[in-house]
């Protein structure tokens, strides 16, 4: 969803709206686990410990945090309809779902460690349930920040960070460890761990670009306010194309590998299809960018060209999963890339 601009007496209420949400994410957390440690000794990290119980509060921290802030933005005309508010519950989930996943991902790493560093250290219930509210209530209020000040320079920043832990979290977990043998979708082709974060991770990834489509609509409408020259891009088919890409990544997660071989495999191919459409359109559709990341991108499409033809090719140099590899990594640099492209052109246009 489109975000309004946040005026300068808005960042004071925001603030003391997180601090509310702190205060109460302490104090819920605090109930919560002092329910759960009630008369044990409690480890770092294992179970019972602070590190998985924070782990799971701090995700529910995260998700109630980006709804309280959605619903208490006053909503457009065409997010008071019934459509619009669907889009809203089911946008404003896959923005929380990612926060929450990279909370859970860094707590438990900050704990195991932890964990690892402090050997046989415990703590009686009461110590464990204050440090357990004391390290979600400060999560909690970065998400409410993270929630208040998104825009599409930090969402594609967020992005980023959870694909490569779901990847990297898939891999880590997989139960053969010769995987990328085969290729890189066998992470998601049987019912383990490994398999339902790898499918989960490109599902709502596909969400997460569906959303920045729109985040991206609207940086160019009101770059197209401020400035005539950006009256010639086509918003509305950029939006449709990335909203595609979005929606055919999130094919690729929910049609498995193990059980649809091919419309997994169309998607991928749809993808990259798209791409390669907005790599060729984007001097036409947006004529605004310098040359610099026109030649970018058409560097970044001949070298998955390229990589393709090192795979299929009689050569046959890279097998499936570095190919797969190759052209994940050059898709989402592009759409990082072109993200910032526009995140400068506001900033020269507020300067």
């Amino acid at each position: 969803m489109a975000k309004r601009s946040v005026a300068p007496n808005q960042n004071k209420v925001s603030e003391a709206r997180a601090l509310y949400f702190t205060f109460a994410t302490a104090g819920v957390t605090l109930l919560l686990s002092g329910l759960f440690f009630y008369n044990q000794t409690i480890q770092l990290f294992g179970s019972p410990s602070i590190g998985t119980t924070a782990s799971v509060i701090a995700m529910l921290a995260a998700i109630v945090a980006f709804y309280i802030v959605e619903f208490m933005r006053d909503a457009t005309k065409d997010e008071r309809t019934t459509r619009g508010v669907l889009r809203r519950i089911v946008w404003t989930g896959s923005l929380a779902f990612v926060h929450a996943a990279v909370g859970f991902l860094l707590t438990t790493g900050i704990f195991f460690i932890l964990h690892d560093a402090f050997i046989g250290l415990s703590f009686d219930w009461m110590t464990a349930s204050v440090m357990t509210a004391g390290y979600v209530a400060a999560l909690g209020y970065i998400f409410y920040l993270s929630a208040t000040a998104m825009n599409t320079l930090r969402l594609s920043a967020i992005l980023a960070i959870f694909i490569i832990s779901g990847a990297l979290t898939s891999m880590i977990t997989a139960q053969d460890p010769y995987w990328w043998q085969l290729h890189f979708s066998s992470l998601g082709a049987d019912g383990t761990f490994s398999s339902v974060a790898f499918n989960l991770t490109l599902i709502v990834g596909g969400l997460v670009i569906m959303s920045l489509a729109d985040y991206i609509s609207n940086d160019f409408g009101k770059l197209q306010s401020a400035d005539k020259r950006y009256v010639v891009v086509n918003r509305r088919l950029i939006r449709t194309l990335l909203t595609l890409m979005g929606l055919f990544l999130a094919f690729v997660g929910i049609f498995k590998y193990d059980d649809h071989v091919w419309l997994h495999n169309s998607s991928a191919g749809a993808m990259a299809f798209i791409f390669a459409v907005l790599v060729v359109l984007m001097p036409r559709i947006a004529p605004v960018f310098a040359r610099a990341f026109t030649i970018f991108s058409y560097a970044l499409l001949g070298g998955l060209l390229f990589s393709f033809w090192l795979f299929n090719g009689r050569f046959h140099y890279l097998n499936l999963t570095a190919f797969e590899l190759i052209a994940f990594g050059v898709v989402f640099t592009w759409l990082i890339v072109f993200i910032r492209q526009i995140a400068a052109s506001l900033q020269d246009r507020k300067a």
